[in-house]
């Protein structure tokens, strides 16, 4: 009797063994399964937070920095875009229309900042390196081979600014001159020439046009 009841002991023993061989490989590839699928989601959620966050950099103007590490990241510099003349660069260097009638190859097509003398009048608009006026209404005009167009619509605040030229003139106005800062793109005119009949050698496209205030000694915003 001693000897069955042990025997079934041993067998019961045996049994309970051999289900826990089975039964922990099963519970060790599951464990191994969910931990794959855990690590797989968080890559998937990181992938998602760099590719978010990538848009929204495109979205307000910036390039993706691809070169420093996720440890020292700084936010790339800005996407500046000119797409017209009139969106120009702050602080160009300003040149005298000498310089630029000196070397006019150098400044064809470009857009550039000049202070020099403009002069409106009877079939007459153009940019000169000076403008001597007499008492009597004769003047010299220095350099004046540059005719003037129109990028912007002329700014009538500014040209209410300039001198009057004394006398009466072709057309019964007296011409406006004096000295101004003018930014815009400069033009070579080619062999037939530009403005009025043909007559100028360069012209001057402005998008930009400040009066000089001798009072203040400075251009006038």
């Amino acid at each position: 009797m001693i000897r069955i009841c042990k025997t079934r002991q041993f067998v019961t023993l045996g049994l309970w063994l051999l289900s826990l061989v089975t039964v922990l490989p099963i519970f060790q590839g599951c464990r191994k399964s969910a931990d794959t699928q855990d690590s797989k989601r968080a890559q998937g959620n990181t992938f998602e937070k760099k590719a978010q966050t990538a848009e929204k950099e495109l979205q307000c103007g910036y390039e993706p920095n691809t070169t420093s590490s996720t440890s020292d990241t700084k936010l790339p510099e800005p996407i500046i875009k000119s797409h017209r003349a009139a969106d120009r660069e702050k602080d160009k260097a300003i040149l005298s229309l000498k310089d630029i009638l000196g070397h006019p190859d150098k400044y064809d097509g470009r857009s550039i900042v000049v202070d020099c003398y403009y002069l409106q009048g009877f079939e007459t608009v153009i940019l000169s390196s000076n403008i001597v006026v007499h008492e009597d209404g004769n003047h010299y005009v220095e350099n004046g081979d540059v005719w003037v167009s129109w990028g912007i619509n002329p700014p009538r605040d500014s040209l209410s600014k300039l001198k009057k030229l004394p006398g009466l003139f072709p057309g019964g106005s007296s011409p406006l001159y004096g000295r101004v800062k003018a930014e815009g793109i400069f033009k070579i005119a080619g062999g037939t020439g530009i403005g009025h009949l043909g007559e100028y050698k360069y012209g001057f496209e402005i998008w930009r046009f400040q009066v000089f205030d001798e009072s203040s000694n400075r251009f006038l915003p």
